[in-house]
């Protein structure tokens, strides 16, 4: 039987359909598509797994003009074309291309070196255990040592698809009892049950930014403004006043539905799009500290007409990474305007930032897009840091080196950022004994050239670049950001006294993901020789214990593993609807707790 045509609904703000058709990178001008390896490249990482790759070519052009005008068919939610690669970032972050002068990556390793932990309950591994029981402790989501981790990974090669795929398959029960079946076409039926407003929060680098007076798009650029962008397009200043006065020139439209081929949420609004929904992606300036984007999500959502009136019901938010610890933030605050909250892909912790912010990153071949500095000036950049620490362990005696992050003397004693490095440090101080004492006549001129010099002449020697920012400033900002941010963090603690809305964990848990990095010594992460990686289970972003709201004391209705990576966790419309129902039978059970 021929499966039914679903549209997107009408009340999908018109905009929203019109930016749809916008021309994404793995498109020609045209709009027409081309292979996805363009898209592949801006969103960066490893290919770990390829989902039928020889069919990437076959999609007729009139699809591709449907899809683009936001008509999904059933056909194409389970069409094997838009599944994802499962991508392994190493010290990256995704849509940010590669890194722009880091050291060569070493490939993953046919025996991945799984050492130290970053928890404290690590019991060691028992002998007496298969690598079959060691995968159905993870289903069961019961703790698994650090020893285990290594021995389940022991032969696995990175770049091995099939064996991926293995794995893939070992972690999926095939039941067919008839009362499990019943539960799955109960909980499938959640995506006509589902009604009210629902909103989808992208999260870093995952919404669209565009120029308020021109309206031309700056993230993600396309292949003809992405060669043109300079590095001062995403830089925001290093005062607060700067902050503010970027809100007035850039703007966020909408959240990334796609990457050329590659869905990110789009098929996720078609499913929820049921004609008793009001479906809303909230776009925002991700470049901005937390909790002026968690400020917004508040603002947002207390002008929608689930929120309105003597009865407000709410409206469930599904936020995919970064934008859970937004969303979270602004639960914290307002509890009343969430019906529910799903997490998605959502850490607590992830220091894979670290590379971008000392390497930058290789946008659409313009290393000018995301340099370093910019990276370091984005406010957003520091919520990932890892707050106990933990990151680096040196390869020969495993010692953990734990690192004081929201310390910025740390930053400049290990070169974190070249902004902050020692070497800056020096070359400032060198230049306010160089200046001379001004005579009256010189007084206007300001010495901020030499200084600049001095310090572009002793920078690190594999991040030589200009900086728009001296030292003395970016310290500043530093110490500030760090302060703001680890208040954040604080922030999204659980508070015992709140009347929290049922809440629903998606994370992966069968893709490798960086835990840290093995140095040697500590002049290895001076040197930023920090490019030989340890591994665990995660979607290659979020290790599978970093998770929100978890690590933060939260109490949740369901966490539910997917195998999909990180940026494709919300196209795996299963699990999704799995959340989707634990979330309202939640609901369900406290109101019939509630009327007695």
């Amino acid at each position: 039987m021929k499966k039914a045509r679903s549209t997107m609904s009408d009340n999908l703000q018109s905009s929203e359909a019109t930016e749809d058709t916008e021309y994404f990178p793995g498109q020609h001008a045209d709009g027409s598509d081309v292979s996805s390896d363009a898209a592949q490249s801006f969103i960066g990482g490893s290919s770990v797994v390829s989902a039928h790759p020889e069919h990437h070519h076959q999609e007729t052009s009139s699809k591709d003009e449907q899809l683009e005008n936001n008509q999904v068919t059933t056909d194409d939610l389970e069409s094997s074309h838009y599944k994802n690669e499962h991508k392994i970032f190493t010290f990256s972050l995704p849509f940010g291309g590669n890194a722009i002068h880091f050291p060569s990556i070493k490939q993953i390793r046919q025996n991945l070196p799984i050492i130290g932990s970053n928890d404290t309950d690590d019991r060691g591994y028992d002998p007496t255990l298969s690598r079959h029981e060691i995968k159905q402790k993870l289903k069961r989501q019961q703790s698994v040592s650090t020893i285990e981790e290594s021995f389940l990974f022991k032969d696995l090669k990175g770049v091995d698809n099939g064996r991926f795929r293995a794995v893939k398959k070992a972690f999926t029960p095939a039941i067919s009892i008839p009362s499990l079946i019943d539960e799955k076409r109960k909980k499938e039926s959640v995506w006509d049950q589902i009604e009210g407003e629902v909103v989808i929060l992208g999260g870093y680098r995952g919404s669209v930014l565009k120029e308020t007076e021109t309206n031309n798009r700056l993230w993600i650029p396309s292949f003809k403004t992405g060669l043109n962008l300079n590095k001062k397009t995403l830089l925001i200043g290093p005062n607060d006043e700067d902050e503010i006065e970027v809100q007035k020139h850039i703007y966020s439209p909408k959240t990334l539905n796609h990457v050329g081929p590659v869905d990110i949420t789009r098929k996720l609004r078609a499913k929820l799009t049921n004609g008793k929904t009001n479906v809303h992606t909230f776009g925002y300036d991700w470049r901005l500290s937390c909790d002026i984007s968690s400020q917004k999500v508040i603002e947002f959502l207390a002008k929608l007409k689930c929120n309105q009136g003597s009865n407000p019901k709410g409206a469930i938010v599904i936020a995919h990474s970064m934008g859970g610890l937004v969303a979270h933030h602004a639960m914290q605050q307002r509890p009343d305007l969430f019906r529910g909250l799903i997490y998605v892909g959502v850490p607590s912790m992830c220091p894979n930032v670290l590379g971008p912010i000392r390497y930058g990153d290789t946008v659409l071949f313009n290393n000018k897009i995301l340099t370093p500095e910019i990276n370091f000036f984005m406010r957003s950049s520091f919520v990932f840091l890892p707050e106990d620490g933990r990151c680096f362990i040196d390869k020969k005696t495993h010692e953990q080196y734990n690192l004081d992050y929201f310390d910025p003397q740390t930053w400049v004693e290990y070169n974190l950022s070249p902004a902050v490095a020692k070497s800056r440090q020096k070359a400032s101080a060198k230049a306010a004994k160089l200046e001379p004492v001004k005579s009256p006549i010189l007084k206007g001129i300001d010495s901020f050239d030499m200084k600049r010099s001095l310090s572009l002449r002793s920078s690190h020697k594999s991040t030589a670049e200009e900086f728009n920012v001296s030292f003395d400033e970016s310290y500043a900002y530093l110490s500030r950001t760090l302060k703001r941010t680890k208040k954040f963090l604080d922030d999204l603690k659980y508070d015992p006294e709140k009347k929290y809305p049922p809440l629903a964990i998606v994370y992966g848990d069968q893709v490798p993901t960086v835990r840290g990095a093995r140095v040697d010594g500590v002049a290895d992460i001076k040197n930023g020789n920090y490019d030989d990686f340890f591994y665990g289970p995660g979607d290659g972003v979020v290790h599978h214990k970093w998770l929100m709201p978890e690590r933060r004391g939260f109490p949740v209705a369901a966490k539910l593993s997917s195998g999909e990576g990180h940026i494709s966790l919300m196209t795996d419309l299963e699990t999704m609807g799995d959340a989707l129902f634990a979330v309202l039978q939640e609901e369900k059970a406290r109101l019939s707790a509630r009327d007695g």
